[in-house]
């Protein structure tokens, strides 16, 4: 499946490039100088969400492990009244769960903001030298 996206992407490479540059070669060529950004920018939008989402799912294993731990020993924290400070620990895992998700969503918005930014730029630069 993997090779036949590859050959898939490569074949629409080779022949949008060949209808571009037989169309108009000079507009090819600007389009062709505006792909490294356009790439960056999203090898940066990658990288961003992949570095979050480790964080993420190490704090959910947390909280999985102390709602795990409580309800198997249900009656040894029944017995010993330590509801409040399981209920305060999970809290606390949560609060940073969501603390995370926050901080999560204002970078994924400002990477994807970039990268529409760029991607939008491009088509802007296409329309102004085609025009011109």
């Amino acid at each position: 499946m993997r090779l036949a996206l590859v050959i898939q992407v490569a074949v629409s490479v080779v022949v949008g490039l060949a209808l571009a540059s037989s169309y108009n070669a000079e507009l090819a060529g600007v389009m062709i100088g505006t792909t490294p950004f356009i790439a960056i920018s999203g090898a940066i939008s990658m990288k961003v969400m992949t570095g979050f989402s480790t964080g993420v799912q190490k704090e959910y294993a947390k909280s999985g492990k102390t709602v795990a731990e409580s309800i198997s020993s249900i009656r040894t924290v029944y017995a010993f009244n330590g509801q409040s400070a399981l209920l305060n620990q999970f809290d606390g895992i949560m609060k940073r769960i969501q603390a995370n998700a926050n901080r999560r969503g204002v970078v994924s918005g400002i990477s994807f903001g970039f990268s529409t930014f760029i991607m939008f730029g491009a088509y802007g630069l296409a329309f102004w030298y085609g025009g011109v």
